[in-house]
């Protein structure tokens, strides 16, 4: 879960060009990990892409 969790947010930082401090105060470890049973399954551009969506706004 560690490693996906990293990929995630590395992916995440290139794909929106947003600081990675800023994405994790909105998106929490926490948030991620309850949500990767699902998420994991997904190719990890689509997990990205689905979660952008949703929080670009607060970010």
């Amino acid at each position: 879960m560690a490693e996906w969790l990293g990929e995630f947010y590395a992916r995440y930082q290139y794909y929106t060009n947003i600081p990675s401090s800023k994405i994790v105060k909105i998106i929490t470890p926490e948030f991620i990990c309850k949500r990767y049973n699902v998420l994991h399954d997904l190719d990890m551009g689509v997990a990205v892409k689905k979660l952008s969506k949703s929080f670009d706004k607060q970010i």
